[in-house]
């Protein structure tokens, strides 16, 4: 009699992808090659809860979200780097040895805010435009609180031009000189950049 048992070095990577809210992702996960990015397994989240599984076999691994896949204004996390042998699965990240790579989707929109008053300094009540500086398409638009004039908005990364609509303001008031706005992302370090704007 001879009994053979076939063996796998094949395990599973879980994990969660989160938007920049926290919420459930529905994007593609994938494992390509880490030295010339082939494609060699992927799957998508469950738009329920953001989960993945990936059965990887043994070998080394890049773990990334696709670009493809990502809702608007998203930003992708670093890859993870995964190698895989019968011990186990070894995150070469900084992570924990645990087969459980989470993602956590960033916001390529940064936040803009500022205020506008009168030339004697008290607050209006009126409504900033926000325009690509090239195009002079319209990319965000908000009202002022008119109990202290403050606005905020979130505005993607870009040259743009912001100003006081000028059939908004209040009879009398002349619209102030709009102002030219750099939108920087930082992808890389994660950075979020405010920029304040303040109209009089």
């Amino acid at each position: 009699v001879f009994d053979f048992t076939a063996s796998s070095a094949a395990q599973s990577l879980t994990g969660v992808v989160t938007d920049a809210g926290s919420q459930p992702a529905y994007v593609f996960v994938q494992g390509v090659d880490p030295l010339d990015g082939r494609f060699i397994i992927g799957n998508w989240t469950d738009p329920s809860d953001g989960s993945y599984v990936l059965r990887l076999s043994s070998g080394a691994y890049s773990v990334l979200v696709n670009q493809f896949s990502l809702p608007f204004g998203a930003i992708a996390p670093a890859p993870v780097a995964v190698t895989v042998n019968e011990g186990g699965i070894i995150e070469e990240s900084g992570t924990a040895d645990d087969g459980v790579v989470d993602f956590a989707l960033a916001s390529a929109d940064q936040g803009l805010s500022g205020a506008v008053g009168d030339s004697n300094g008290f607050p209006l009540g009126c409504f900033i435009v926000v325009e690509d500086a090239g195009s002079g398409a319209f990319i965000r638009g908000a009202p002022t609180n008119p109990f202290d004039g403050t606005y905020a908005m979130t505005v993607p990364a870009g040259t743009f031009k912001g100003f006081v609509d000028p059939p908004s303001l209040p009879p009398g008031f002349s619209p102030p000189a709009p102002q030219r706005i750099q939108i920087t992302s930082g992808v890389n370090a994660g950075e979020k950049v405010v920029t304040a704007g303040v109209f009089k």
